[in-house]
């Protein structure tokens, strides 16, 4: 899923550039499209994907979600880090207790801060 999400933000913004108007004077596209940051949304749905195997699911929601928020233009540190660990939250709860799917924890280290964490949540 999250590969199908990568290849149609891509061609997504591929197509936003190529249908943009064009500046006759400076031949820019008047509908800018920050290619740095297209690239990077991308990347990271790619990169979260193979983590959540390694770091688990709950410390890569939680830093997949802060790197969005960022890329988005939020700049308040209490508000990222806020809604971060609300989102995270709630997909762990939904996941976990509600619709009972096993979620990645992550190895090692990973895996025992993972089991802590739902410990601590309640959610073991």
């Amino acid at each position: 899923m999250l590969v199908s999400l990568a290849t149609v933000g891509f061609f997504w913004g591929i197509s936003r550039f190529r249908n943009s108007p064009l500046n006759k004077t400076s031949g820019e596209h008047l509908d800018q499209i920050n290619s740095v940051k297209l690239v990077l949304g991308i990347l990271s749905i790619v990169i979260y994907g193979a983590a959540i195997d390694v770091v688990g699911f709950a410390i890569g929601t939680f830093l997949f979600l802060t790197s969005w928020f960022i890329l988005g233009g939020v700049r308040q540190f209490v508000v990222i880090i806020a809604n971060s660990v609300l989102g995270t939250g709630a997909l762990l709860y939904l996941f976990l207790k509600v619709a009972y799917l096993p979620l990645p924890r992550g190895i090692e280290v990973f895996d025992t801060a993972t089991v802590n964490l739902y410990r601590l949540l309640g959610i073991y």
